[in-house]
């Protein structure tokens, strides 16, 4: 996290591609270079001589859950904690396509794995646009106490991207 301005947060992420191989290196930086033009992320991608990719995005974060900017930076929520199964947040973007997440797991009892922790959590999934040029799917968990927990992006190519989210406070 680089700053909170009344629960607007700016996170700073940061990509070491070192540890990939050549190949999904650059993979990597084409999905990003796509997305990049597609989204509306805070900065640009900027790859570092040591090999570290780095950007910078803004979530709003409240007690009741979580909204992003990302696309054409109208606000869109993520998630609300105490939402049901079936529950629906929408934005609509500039072509007038509405996009959809919608809430499909809340699991109700303490299995989701977080550090030494098992943590209940909601599940929420969205399909990106038809257009989108990487992504075909996005699915969050949420958690009441600890935020944003884990992220999967499932891509056009057939890849899945899995990243558990450890907030530095747990």
């Amino acid at each position: 996290m680089v700053k909170n301005e009344d629960g607007l947060v700016t996170y700073k992420a940061v990509i070491d591609l070192n540890q990939f191989s050549n190949e999904l290196k650059l993979k990597a930086l084409n999905y990003l270079t796509q997305l990049s033009n597609y989204y509306k992320f805070d900065t640009a991608f900027t790859l570092a001589p040591d090999g570290k990719l780095s950007f910078e995005f803004k979530l709003k974060i409240t007690s009741e859950g979580y909204q992003d900017f990302f696309v054409e930076g109208k606000p869109w929520v993520i998630g609300k904690y105490g939402d049901g199964v079936g529950t629906k947040y929408t934005v609509t973007n500039s072509k007038g396509e509405e996009l959809v997440r919608t809430v499909t797991e809340k699991t109700g009892i303490d299995e989701w794995p977080l550090g030494f922790f098992y943590i209940k959590t909601s599940k929420i999934e969205q399909n990106a646009p038809a257009d989108d040029p990487v992504i075909s799917k996005v699915v969050y968990r949420i958690n009441h106490r600890f935020g944003l927990v884990y992220l999967e992006y499932q891509l056009k190519d057939g890849t899945t991207l899995k990243l558990s989210v450890f907030a530095p406070f747990v």
